[in-house]
């Protein structure tokens, strides 16, 4: 299994949603997974339901 699919199966990401990369970061022994949202797939509010444009697409 490739690190990307491991690491979508160990986090439960799915659907509309991919792991875009993932890095080590051998001095402090963190790793860092990067998700993003699948091209042309529709948002929706998770409260509402409502269509959402996905407008934030800041780095966190």
């Amino acid at each position: 299994m490739k690190d990307k699919e491991l690491y979508a199966q160990i986090l439960g990401i799915h659907k509309s949603w991919r792991v875009a990369d993932v890095e080590l970061k051998e001095p402090t022994g963190e790793v860092e997974v990067f998700v993003e949202r699948k091209p042309g797939v529709q948002q929706t509010c998770p409260i509402c339901g409502d269509a959402s444009s996905g407008y934030d697409k800041r780095r966190r």
